[in-house]
């Protein structure tokens, strides 16, 4: 997977340098930093789908969405292989929040 993957991430400086991508129509790819309040309501955000581990989600953010955040606890790190582990789980949620506009 990481050879697949590699090729997009040429041009990155890290998940904490690099702002939040909008890869595709009402899904955004971003750090939790970037979670405040002011940036959930000029992007519209209505659901998380947190890929790390629950705590790295700002406790603002899941207020803000409040049933609509999801975490699937995958370890936050680089060499961490989340789409074989979780890509399931992932897509289960991706699915229910994409028909729950």
């Amino acid at each position: 997977m990481d050879e697949i993957l590699k090729k997009y991430r040429w041009q990155s400086r890290g998940y904490d340098a690099d702002r939040p991508a909008f890869v595709f129509p009402r899904i955004i790819l971003g750090p939790a930093n970037y979670l405040n309040s002011s940036f959930m309501n000029a992007c519209n955000i209505t659901h998380i789908m947190n890929c790390a581990e629950d705590q790295v989600c700002p406790p603002v953010a899941k207020s803000i969405v409040g049933s609509k955040y999801k975490c699937i606890n995958a370890i936050d790190h680089p060499l961490y292989p989340i789409l074989e582990r979780h890509y399931s789980e992932f897509e289960k949620a991706m699915d229910g929040f994409l028909r729950d506009p």
